[in-house]
Parts: C-alpha cells; structure tokens; sequence
C-alpha cells in the first residue's frame, strides 16, 4: 500500500475530482449545457443533422464521436427531449414517442422511442457562430467546443439544476421573448423589467416572496362539498398527487375523488366533507398542497473555467450580454475575414481565366512547373485552385459569372465592414422573436 501525505493528496487527487465533479454537474452559463449535454448535440449534429432515429441507437453514436467516457447518455436525451409542462421551455431534441409527461416523467424504454434536433436549435445556435467555436480535443479527436453561442442564455431558457463539490446550481425557467426583450434594452442601455420564472403552458400563478418562487396550483369550488383542482405546483405529477389525496382521505379531510387528468390536462374532482370546505382558498391551497416554493441558486462556469455566482437571473442575463457582445465582433471580423479570402480568390480566378484567354498559346506551351511558377509570379494566390479549373469553365461566360460573385461579395464585405457587433446582435434577435412569436401562440 502506497503512502501519501494527507496534505498533498488534497492538493492533488481531491482537488483535480472536485473539479471535475463540478465541470459535469455545474452547468456552463454561456451555452447552458452540462458536457454530456454539449456532446449530445455535437453528435447529433455531426452523425443525425436532419435525420429521426431512435434514442438508444443515437445515444450510442454519440459517444462514439464525442469521446464520452461515464456510461450511458440516453437518459440526459430524454430530459432534453421532454416538452411536458414543467420540462423545457424551448427543447433542443424532439420527444417522437413516449418521453414523459405530466402523469409521470418516466419515459418508455429507449429502444422504442425517436429524437432528432429541433428547428428551435437552429434558430438560437446561428451557424455563423461556428466558425469562432473553440473545439476540444480528447487523445487526438476532435470533439465538441469548450461552449456553443446561444443569441440568448439557454441556461435561462430551460433552467438547470445539479451538485458538485462545494456547489450547488438550481436555476429555473423563464420566458424566452422576456429574454429576448431584455437583452435588446440591455444592447440599447435601457432599464428592462425583472425576470419571473415561466414555464410553457403552466396555468398556476408563479410570483416571488423575497428569494423564493412560489409556485401556486388552481382550483375551483363546484359545490359545498365538491371542488375541481385543475393545476398543480411545477415539478408536481397527477400519479404523486394521486399519494397525497389518498393520504387525505385516510385523514378524513377528502371522502373521495375522480382522476380525469390525461397527459395534457389536470383534473381531479375531489369530494369532502362541508366543514372541509368552509375554510378560505388560501387555506384550501395549503390543505391540499397546491402551493410549492423554490429557492434558486444562480451559480455557473463562466467563460474564463471559472464558477461565478450570481445574485439573480438579471445579473446572469446582464454577465452574458456583455460577454455574447464580444463574440459578436469575433463573428464580425472573422465574415470579413472569410470574405476578404473570398474575394481574392474570385478575383484570381477571374485574372487567370482572361489571361488564359487572351494568349492561349503561351498557356498550351507551358509545363505544370512553368505555369505554377507562373502564377506565383503573378501574385494570384495559391496556385492549387487555378490549376483545377476545367477547360470547359475558361470561358466569357464564366468571367461574367465570376464578376458577378465578386459584386456580391464586394457588397457583402462593404455591409459587415459598415456594420457594428450591436447591430448584428439586435438582428439575430429580431430573427428569434418572430420564430417565437409563431411558437407560442
């Protein structure tokens, strides 16, 4: 048995699992996601961008591509696919089948169940964004980005919730068009109204009481004797709730009731005795544990690998416009960057091919030596690209076309060069606004 020093192995061994314990449970405040969670997307993208096809077989493929080394990914799958109220506001992965719902959120086994990505996805994820994500490497294979760029914290979207040593995380969701209303003031240097838990499709009351949330069920009197519960707290199930009225009516306050719930609407009809019901509706809500609260703990990774804790959902809003605003400008200048190559490359082509035409004589007589050294002389860039040009693309026709691209892509450059890291960012969420003004109603 190998010896150590208590002191040294806390500064090592410990230390090095506390982290990482923290990097898998504690999520990320820029992209909202846990690892497991990044590489599920990562690999749906990379082996499913389009395609439907059953949870156990993705689960597989993913970590396959994703280097994913603690088990089995398909239950984080089926949480990310779940739409039921009180699951994801806006879900990155569709629930084709039985993933759960207000009755219970187990899903049936993952062999008969089917996901692809959502076209909410793409709409919060720009694919411009791609271009300046930082990917990993894991034993020399390229894997998922330290983080993805959502246009709006994600983490706030669909909330997250989870433990680490020595940190706790437990956000939960809010409204995406408030989030996409306040970021546009915030960009704007404009005060915006405080951020309320939401959740799609809830019909309760959610309200704030100091630093908790307090979530608030519905119900309507029918009669003296009879009352109709119609919501339930967020994170309540109609199969739980079924535990608490039998448990009533071994204490006498309920004599019976009727579920009728079905997995899109609550309902249960509970009959019980008069003196019962003469209590107010406040004193109702508590009888019959329709009131839930929750305290929310805003602590993430920020984007230098550390974990920051933040006072409310407002200032986590506010942390990230600011830092989503840097990587605008990165987007920026790497478009221009892109479309400067663009543009120079069209432009040889476009000089290569008149020069070819007017003296093609000169051309036919030179070696593949000649001509690459040629084009060096030139200065018409890399050589590779001309040479590959097909005899029957060294036209008039094409030298049109080609000037007609680089017109385009002149015009391109001139609007980005002209246009500011704001300006980009309030036009992606005027995009997103709409796709959700269509979503939600």
């Amino acid at each position: 048995m190998q010896e150590i020093n208590i002191k040294e192995l806390f500064a090592t061994d410990v230390r090095s699992f506390s982290i990482y314990d923290c990097q898998r449970s504690i999520p990320s405040g820029v992209d909202g996601f846990k690892p497991s969670m990044r590489k599920i997307l990562f690999g749906m993208r990379k082996k499913f961008a389009s395609e439907e096809v059953k949870v156990s077989i993705a689960a597989a493929a993913v970590q396959s591509v994703s280097c994913f080394h603690h088990g089995s990914l398909e239950g984080t799958m089926v949480k990310m696919a779940q739409s039921f109220i009180g699951s994801n506001n806006v879900p990155f992965l569709q629930d084709i089948g039985q993933f759960g719902s207000r009755i219970s959120p187990d899903a049936a086994a993952t062999r008969y169940i089917f996901t692809k990505l959502t076209e909410a996805y793409d709409k919060i994820f720009n694919k411009e964004d791609d271009h300046i994500l930082e990917y990993l490497e894991d034993d020399g294979q390229s894997i998922e980005p330290k983080y993805y760029l959502p246009i709006i914290p994600t983490v706030l979207i669909n909330g997250s919730d989870g433990m680490g040593t020595g940190f706790a995380c437990r956000i939960l969701n809010y409204n995406p068009r408030d989030l996409i209303d306040a970021t546009k003031k915030l960009l704007n240097n404009k005060p915006h109204a405080p951020l309320i838990p939401w959740y799609r499709g809830y019909t309760g009351d959610i309200t704030k009481n100091g630093a908790q949330v307090v979530f608030t069920g519905k119900f309507t009197r029918l009669s003296t004797s009879q009352i109709k519960v119609t919501e339930l707290p967020i994170g309540q199930y109609t199969s739980r709730y079924r535990d608490i009225l039998n448990d009533l009516e071994d204490k006498g306050i309920v004599k019976t009731y009727d579920d009728n719930s079905s997995e899109s609407v609550t309902e249960f009809i509970v009959t019980c005795p008069r003196e019962v019901l003469r209590q107010t509706d406040e004193e109702l809500l508590k009888v019959f544990k329709l009131v839930g609260r929750e305290t929310e703990n805003f602590t993430v990774w920020v984007e230098c690998d550390k974990l920051c804790k933040f006072d409310s959902a407002d200032d986590l809003l506010k942390w990230f416009v600011t830092f989503r605003l840097t990587k605008y400008e990165e987007r920026r200048l790497n478009i221009i960057h892109r479309l400067q190559q663009e543009l120079s490359l069209l432009s040889n082509r476009s000089l290569f091919i008149r020069q070819y035409l007017q003296d093609t004589k000169k051309f036919s007589g030179m070696t593949k030596d000649e001509l690459v050294n040629w084009i060096i002389a030139e200065n018409l860039g890399d050589p590779e690209p001309l040479l590959s040009i097909r005899v029957y693309n060294m036209t008039l026709d094409q030298i049109a076309a080609l000037d007609e691209k680089i017109s385009n892509t002149m015009q391109q450059l001139s609007n980005i060069q002209s246009s500011t890291a704001t300006k980009l960012y309030l036009d992606d969420l005027d995009v997103l606004k709409q796709f959700f003004a269509k979503k939600f109603t």
